[in-house]
């Protein structure tokens, strides 16, 4: 059985994915607003939301993305930020997403940094 990381269905780059930083912050509110945002990914994948606000509706409605985003206990600002990138890549899809992420804001994320934090942090 697939976890969720490789359920994303996202090609990686020894051992990373392209994103675009979310917060602006130190590592440890960063990391939070990464692994928010490819986890409700991989749960939402091919799911489309015509406003960031009919997308957050949703993850607050249900219980398995609720309960991700309860386990990880976000800001409100963390939280409106990810789904305002979250919207973003469900309706351009990941690759159209990271083409239109200007060069200098275009980072990677380790999968075993993601999965690490979920291990150690949560």
């Amino acid at each position: 059985m697939k976890d969720w990381i490789e359920s994303m269905g996202i090609t990686d780059y020894n051992g990373s994915i392209y994103t675009i930083e979310i917060s602006g912050m130190g590592v440890d509110y960063e990391l939070a607003c990464q692994y928010l945002l490819w986890r409700l990914y991989a749960e939402l994948k091919g799911m489309t939301f015509e406003t960031p606000k009919e997308l957050s509706t949703f993850i607050d409605a249900n219980p398995k993305t609720k309960e991700i985003v309860d386990k990880v206990g976000p800001t409100g600002a963390m939280y409106g930020a990810v789904v305002s990138h979250l919207h973003q890549v469900l309706n351009l899809g990941y690759e159209k997403w990271c083409k239109q992420i200007p060069r200098d804001r275009l980072k990677m994320v380790g999968k075993r940094i993601l999965r690490m934090f979920e291990e150690h942090y949560l």
